[in-house]
């Protein structure tokens, strides 16, 4: 609204998008409805109100668009990572871990999660200046999945790292960390922290960290750990359904 009118009036809408209903009142020249969610709008309600009188209904949420997370598999190319017992890092996550990731992504309605070329390897491209540095800033968050590796048969658990200087201690970290409690169990040095583990010396980290992406690195287990590589592989699919519903 503009002009006199601006001075004595407000002006509401709402949007009534498929599938979602009746969205909530947006107020003037606020966002209202849906983007990126291929979901057609079938109606539109306006009312004009006395400048500064109630709003017709909740305000919360007048509009809702999609959020795109990237996921990257740990290591890649000529670097296998962490291996024993003919299990690698980078051929777990990619061959085992991430077509159960793909498959509860495809799920998703509102929010996206796009995975970074596997045939790449991260850390190796942001060590070009390319990786963390080149990704679109139009991610809400990076998350990287690894294997650990540790004193074989002794070392277990998971964590999440997170940098130690960023706002880290996040409902989805404690998600993603829970996950691994109830499958794989905490690594002991995290035990008493919910699973996160903050730290700053890891170059992906500290570059999102810059460029204001949050960033999370899920180790799942030990690789070193016959039983925690089992208890991935037996409840892998839940795992990734933890995951991609914690995000």
């Amino acid at each position: 609204m503009t002009g006199q009118l601006n001075r004595f009036y407000d002006i509401y809408y709402r949007v009534h998008s498929a599938r979602l209903g009746w969205l909530d009142w947006a107020k003037n020249d606020q966002y209202a409805g849906t983007s990126r969610l291929n979901l057609p709008m079938e109606a539109i309600q306006v009312i004009i109100v006395k400048k500064g009188a109630a709003a017709p209904g909740p305000t919360t949420n007048p509009y809702q668009t999609s959020i795109n997370h990237l996921f990257v598999m740990g290591h890649g190319v000529n670097d296998p990572g962490a291996s024993y017992n003919g299990v690698n890092e980078r051929d777990f996550t990619r061959g085992e871990l991430m077509p159960h990731l793909q498959r509860w992504a495809a799920r998703l309605t509102r929010n996206r999660i796009t995975f970074y070329n596997t045939a790449a390897d991260m850390y190796q491209d942001s060590q070009r200046m390319q990786g963390a540095y080149t990704i679109s800033s139009s991610f809400s968050s990076v998350s990287e999945f690894h294997l650990d590796s540790g004193v074989i048969g002794v070392s277990t658990g998971g964590h999440v790292i997170a940098h130690r200087n960023g706002n880290s201690l996040t409902a989805q970290n404690y998600a993603i960390a829970n996950v691994i409690r109830n499958y794989v169990g905490l690594w002991g040095s995290v035990q008493n922290t919910g699973g996160i583990n903050l730290r700053a010396d890891l170059l992906n980290m500290n570059v999102l960290q810059s460029r204001g992406i949050p960033y999370r690195l899920a180790e799942l287990g030990f690789i070193t750990n016959t039983n925690d590589v089992a208890n991935i592989r037996n409840n892998i699919d839940m795992i990734a359904k933890g995951i991609v519903e914690s995000v």
